[in-house]
């Protein structure tokens, strides 16, 4: 990933991976925006992960993306880091 990348460009998951967000719409961001607002208000691990299936799912869906490639997504990706995290916060996870 390029060096000159601004925070705003990239999300560093709990292992320091760089996720890029270079590639992402005015409305992906906008669902990472949301993702990182819900999981920051520190729901319930197992809320957290609920909502994060059904909204990545349903919002990429419309775009007529299968399940294997909306897995794919630098957003399911964040999410799934996301969720991680609040795991490891409630002690499901270490």
């Amino acid at each position: 990933m390029p060096r000159n990348m601004s925070q705003a460009d990239r999300y560093v998951d709990l292992d320091g991976n760089e996720i890029s967000l270079t590639s992402l719409d005015a409305e992906e961001r906008k669902l990472v925006n949301t993702l990182k607002r819900r999981a920051a208000a520190e729901p319930s691990w197992h809320e957290f992960g609920n909502f994060y299936m059904k909204a990545v799912g349903d919002f990429y869906q419309a775009r007529g993306m299968s399940r294997k490639r909306i897995t794919r997504t630098p957003a399911w990706n964040i999410a799934q880091d996301l969720d991680g995290r609040l795991a490891v916060a409630q002690g499901f996870a270490r």
